[in-house]
C-alpha cells in the first residue's frame, strides 16, 4: 500500500512541475539518457561479458527490455512529426537512437517487449500515417515471423532453452479461476500464497510443481485477484481516462516538437500497458515510475502545451485559516510519514546485519540483532521466523530446550501474523521434530519406541506439516516429512499411501522413491520395491546429462549403492 501511494503521489508532483515546456524537455531528456546508458551496458554485457540474455542494471531481462521499448517509442514519436529536411541531422540521430534502443531491447530476448514494441509501433505510426503505418508494421512483423532473420532465431532459442515459459497461459488459467473465486480481491501482496494451491504443472521436466509464481505474469489478473473486479475496472477506467485525454489534445493545434512529446508518451505508456499484458513489469519500481512520468507529460499536457488552464493539477486555498491548519496538517503528515520509513528502513538495517552475522555462525549476536528488528518493526512475519531460525540453530549445538522453545515461540507469532505462508509451519513441524529426537533423513523407516513426551511432538510435527500441506498441497518436501513421521509412528500402509500420492504428482522425486521402496521391502512386497528402484535408476539415467539448478539436484539426491544393500538385505535389513 505504502509503494502504490509513493507511485500515486509521485504522478501527482510530476503533473504538477510540469507546468512549462522546459520543465518536460529536461525530464524527458534524462529519461532518454538514462535510456541509451542502459542500452549501452546491456550490450556491453553481451558483447564482451557474454551474457546471453542482457540485464543491464535491472534484475531481470525482461524489465530493462520493457524500458527500452519504451523509450525508443517515445523517440520514435517525436522524430515521426520533424521534419527531415529543416534539421537533417537531428532527425537522423533521432532515429538511429530509436533503431538503437529497439535493437538492445531485441536482444534480450524478450518476446513481451517484442510485443510491446509492436504495439508502440503502431500507435506511433498509425497516429502519423494512419492506415498505411499500421499496415507496414505488420507487414515488418509478418516477414520476422515467417522469414529466417537473427531476431526470430534468438527469440525462438529463448524459448526452447526457457520451458517455463510454456506454464504461463496455465498460471494465467489458475489467476483467472482465482479472480472468478475471489471477485472482491483477496487483499494486496497475497497472490503469492494462493498460487500455490494450484500451481501449473510443467511436463517434461524434472519438477512438475516445484516452481513457485511470485507473480500471476498478468498485472491485469494480479490487480484484478488481489483488489477485485471493482479495483480492475477503477484501473482500466483510468487507463481509458489518459487514453482520452491523449485523444483530445492531438486535436488541438500544437507545435510540432509538442505534438511529437504527446505521441511519443503515449506510445511509451502503450508499450508499458501491453508488455503489462504478458508479463510482471509493473513490479520493477523503475517501469512503475517511467509509467507515472509518460502519463504526466500527458496529463499536463494543457499546460505548457496549450497554456489551458488544468485545474485538476492543483488545490486553491486562498483563506489565511485555511493555509495555517493544512500546512500544520501537512507538516504533520510529513512527520509521520518520515518517522515510519526510518523506523522500517532501520529494521531491515538490523535484520541484514542478523542474516550477515547467521551467516558467520554467530547466532547470539544474531538473535541481538533480530530483536532489534522487531522491536523496530513487530508485524513481520519475516524477523520473527529468521529470529525462530537462530534460536534453532542455538538449539541444535547446545541442546538447550529453552532456544527450541524460543524458537517454537516465534515461529507462532510468525504463523498468526502470515497465516497464509505454508513455509512457517513446515518450520514448525522441523523444530517439532527435532525436539522429539528425530533427525531428518537419517531417521529409522521402521521407527523404534518413543516416550509419551517423544509422541507428543511427533503429533505436533504430523500436525504442522499438514497445515502447512494445506497452504502449499504440491509440495513434496512437507509431504516426504509427513511420510516419515507417520513412519515414526509404525504406520507403514499410511506412509505408502502418502507417498504414492507425493509421486504421482512429482514422479521424478526420487527420495520419496527411494523411500517407497525401502516401506514396500518392509511390508514384503518385494516385486514392487524391486520395481521402484529400478526407476529410482532409470530417472537417475534419463536426466545424468541435464544441466540441474539446486532444486532439480534435490529431486534426485538418492543414493542409489546404499538403497540397493538395504533391498538386498531384506525387510529386517531395512
Amino acid at each position: 500500500m505504502t509503494v502504490l501511494a509513493t507511485y500515486a503521489i509521485s504522478l501527482y508532483l510530476l503533473v504538477s512541475y510540469f507546468s512549462a515546456w522546459e520543465h518536460v524537455r529536461m525530464v524527458c531528456a534524462v529519461l532518454v539518457l538514462m535510456a541509451t546508458v542502459e542500452a549501452g551496458w546491456g550490450m556491453s554485457q553481451q558483447v564482451w561479458g557474454g551474457a546471453l540474455r542482457p540485464s543491464g542494471t535491472f534484475f531481470n531481462p525482461n524489465f530493462l527490455a520493457g524500458y527500452l521499448v519504451a523509450m525508443a517509442v517515445f523517440v520514435a514519436g517525436v522524430v515521426s512529426v520533424r521534419r527531415a529536411r529543416r534539421v537533417p541531422w537531428g532527425w537522423a540521430g533521432s532515429a538511429m537512437l530509436a533503431t538503437v534502443l529497439a535493437g538492445a531491447a531485441l536482444a534480450t530476448g524478450s518476446r513481451g517487449a517484442v510485443l510491446a514494441l509492436a504495439a508502440g509501433a503502431i500507435l506511433v505510426l498509425g497516429l502519423r500515417h494512419r492506415l498505411k503505418g499500421v499496415a507496414a508494421v505488420l507487414a515488418l512483423l509478418g516477414c520476422v515471423a515467417l522469414l529466417p532473420n537473427p531476431v526470430s532465431e534468438r527469440l525462438r532459442a529463448e524459448h526452447r532453452a526457457n520451458p517455463l515459459s510454456y506454464a504461463r497461459i496455465q498460471v494465467w488459467m489458475g489467476a483467472m479461476k482465482d479472480l472468478l473465486d475471489h471477485p472482491m480481491g483477496i487483499g494486496l501482496g497475497l497472490y503469492q500464497y494462493v498460487y500455490p494451491l494450484h500451481p501449473a504443472a510443467i511436463e517434461g521436466q524434472i519438477t512438475r510443481y516445484g516452481r513457485t509464481a511470485q507473480n500471476a505474469h498478468n498485472e491485469y489478473l494480479q490487480i484484478g485477484v488481489e483488489v477485485g473486479v471493482l479495483g480492475l475496472i477503477v484501473f482500466l477506467w483510468g487507463v481509458a481516462a489518459l487514453g482520452c485525454e491523449a485523444r483530445s489534445l492531438l486535436r488541438r493545434r500544437l507545435r510540432r516538437l509538442h505534438r511529437g512529446v504527446i505521441i511519443g508518451a503515449s506510445g511509451g505508456v502503450t508499450t508499458i500497458l501491453v508488455h503489462a499484458m504478458v508479463d510482471a513489469n509493473l513490479h520493477e519500481p523503475a517501469l512503475a515510475m517511467l509509467l507515472a512520468c509518460l502519463a504526466a507529460v500527458i496529463l499536463s499536457a494543457r499546460q505548457w502545451a496549450t497554456h489551458d488552464p488544468y485545474e485538476a493539477c492543483g488545490l486553491s486555498i486562498t483563506a489565511p485559516r485555511w493555509r495555517l491548519v493544512t500546512s500544520c496538517a501537512g507538516v504533520g503528515l510529513v512527520c509521520v510519514a518520515v518517522m515510519a520509513v526510518t523506523s522500517v528502513g532501520l529494521a531491515w538495517d538490523a535484520h541484514e546485519t542478523g542474516t550477515k552475522a547467521a551467516a558467520q555462525q554467530d547466532y547470539p549476536r544474531a538473535v541481538e540483532a533480530y530483536r532489534s528488528a522487531i522491536a523496530l518493526d513487530p508485524g513481520k512475519a519475516l524477523y520473527h521466523s529468521s529470529l525462530a531460525a537462530a534460536h534453532y540453530q542455538t538449539f541444535i549445538r547446545t541442546n538447550q530446550r529453552a532456544a527450541a522453545e524460543a524458537s517454537l515461540a516465534e515461529l507462532k507469532i510468525a504463523v498468526a501474523l502470515n497465516p497464509l505462508d505454508g513455509r512457517l509451519p513446515a518450520l514448525l513441524g522441523m523444530v517439532y521434530g527435532r525436539l522429539a529426537g528425530l533427525s531428518g533423513p537419517a531417521r529409522s523407516t521402521t521407527g523404534g519406541g518413543l516416550s509419551s513426551e517423544q509422541s507428543a511432538w511427533v503429533r505436533a510435527a504430523k500436525s504442522a506439516y499438514e497445515s502447512a500441506l494445506i497452504r502449499e498441497p504440491f509440495s513434496p518436501f512437507y509431504r516426504l516429512e509427513l511420510a516419515r513421521l507417520t513412519l515414526v509412528e509404525r504406520n507403514h500402509r499410511g506412509a505408502e499411501v502418502i507417498l504414492r500420492e507425493l509421486l504421482h504428482r512429482e514422479p521424478n522425486f526420487l527420495p520419496a522413491r527411494s523411500l517407497l521402496a525401502k516401506v514396500l521391502m518392509v511390508q514384503g512386497q518385494e516385486t514392487q520395491a524391486e520395481e521402484e528402484y529400478r526407476e529410482v535408476l532409470s530417472r537417475r539415467q534419463q536426466f545424468a546429462h541435464w544441466t540441474k539448478d539446486a532444486l532439480e539436484r534435490q529431486y534426485l539426491d538418492v543414493d542409489a549403492a546404499r538403497l540397493a544393500a538395504d533391498l538386498h538385505r531384506g525387510p529386517a535389513g531395512v
